[in-house]
């Protein structure tokens, strides 16, 4: 009991001296980074689907490292393919 009393204690006067913290110093962190925030997700997004485009393409379908192979699915046979 008095482990948990300890930890929320020391979280309570971390938290507390956060708040103090940002309370005296205001910085402008969203107004002056954000088109940094905005070009992360971007590159995020566009990424993923680059990847998933390239993992669907002929070159790498039937390739054994292929994520698709780990849930089971089978080699696809590209000759019947349209």
């Amino acid at each position: 009991m008095e482990a948990e009393q300890a930890e929320y204690t020391l979280y309570h006067t971390h938290t507390h001296i956060i708040y103090r913290m940002l309370k005296r110093y205001p910085t402008p962190v969203l107004k002056t980074y954000w088109p940094f925030f905005v070009a992360g997700a971007v590159v995020y997004c566009a990424m993923g689907n680059v990847t998933d485009k390239m993992l669907r393409s002929d070159e790498y379908v039937n390739d054994p490292r292929n994520p698709r192979f780990k849930r089971g699915e089978k080699p696809v046979d590209l000759s019947k393919k349209d």
